[in-house]
């Protein structure tokens, strides 16, 4: 197994004797091959045009992170990424998914940063349309977003995908040595604001 989660990866027993597998603690096992457009076409329909096909997997989990002071970082051995700018902002109640945009035009005003001087993101999909949206209204290059896959691939631990999402692109520029980056998340469940 490859990829930014390989560290944080832990084995599981199957019921079976003698027989161990491995899956990520923030997904669910996905089917191969994943997306095709025979099994898209008989996926379940959960409401209008969102299916099992273009929806993350929901799932509880609960994580953290810890942002931490120069002083205390210095005094860790594990490379660092500084965090230049954060906001939580919440979108009309009709249109949470799109709660990111709000959050990300705030961080962009407050850091002078622009769309353009990304190098990587990690954007939380809940659906693939929120994730298009959201990329698109951020003006976002598509290449550099969810680079290791998304919670369409990798499922999303509702609790946990904030963190998630920050701590894989920790990952991303670590891997890169360098650069500039952006973790969203939408604000389903709350997080509104009033007309």
């Amino acid at each position: 197994m490859t990829g930014p989660w390989k560290a944080t990866r832990k084995p599981a027993h199957s019921p079976q004797p003698k027989r161990n597998w491995c899956r990520s603690r923030a997904s669910q096992p996905m089917p191969s091959p994943a997306g095709s457009p025979a099994l898209c076409s008989r996926a379940k329909v959960l409401s209008g045009d969102i299916t099992a096909a273009n929806a993350a997997v929901a799932a509880d989990a609960a994580a953290f992170c810890i942002v931490v002071s120069e002083r205390v970082a210095a005094d860790l051995a594990l490379p660092k990424v500084e965090l230049i700018s954060a906001a939580t902002k919440g979108s009309i109640p009709e249109e949470p998914g799109l709660a990111p945009l709000v959050a990300i035009g705030e961080v962009f005003r407050q850091s002078g940063l622009k769309a353009s001087g990304l190098h990587r993101a990690e954007i939380m999909e809940a659906y693939a349309v929120q994730a298009i949206a959201c990329v698109t209204g951020a003006e976002i290059a598509p290449r550099i977003v969810n680079r290791g896959g998304g919670a369409l691939a990798r499922g999303h631990p509702i609790g946990a995908s904030g963190a998630i999402n920050a701590v894989r692109l920790w990952h991303e520029l670590v891997a890169r040595g360098s650069g500039t980056g952006l973790a969203a998340i939408a604000a389903a469940g709350g997080s509104a604001l009033p007309r």
